[in-house]
């Protein structure tokens, strides 16, 4: 099935991607970002600094988000706290481009993870 096929991309890229996350979080991380079977597997396009990403899409299909929302998100940070944790391996990313990109699956399960 090419749904599969586009599925097992998407988790060599992320894997390749996040090296520094660990391997047991990552893979709970993919686990639960699996998509329903009827939802098309489809990148987001990026959005302009300053925009809202969950106004233009809803949560449950944005696969990354930026770096100071993650921050604000997750651990009520500002932007430059949010960049110093990047830095420090608090908040995992990857690199598109010159962006940085959290995924928030991933954090999910890190901090469920860190919750045991």
């Amino acid at each position: 099935m090419q749904v599969e096929a586009d599925q097992a991309a998407v988790v060599q890229v992320l894997a390749a991607a996040l090296k520094m996350v660990p391997p047991a979080i990552l893979a709970a991380a993919l686990m639960a970002a699996q998509p329903a079977p009827d939802v098309p597997l489809t990148l987001q396009p990026s959005r302009r600094e300053g925009e809202s990403s969950t106004s233009a899409a809803p949560q449950s299909e944005l696969r990354t988000i930026s770096v100071p929302e993650a921050g604000r998100l997750y651990f009520n940070l500002s932007r430059n706290a949010s960049y110093a944790a990047v830095k420090r391996g608090d908040i995992p990313v990857i690199r598109v481009g010159r962006s940085l990109r959290a995924v928030p699956t991933i954090l999910d399960a890190r901090l469920a993870a860190a919750g045991r």
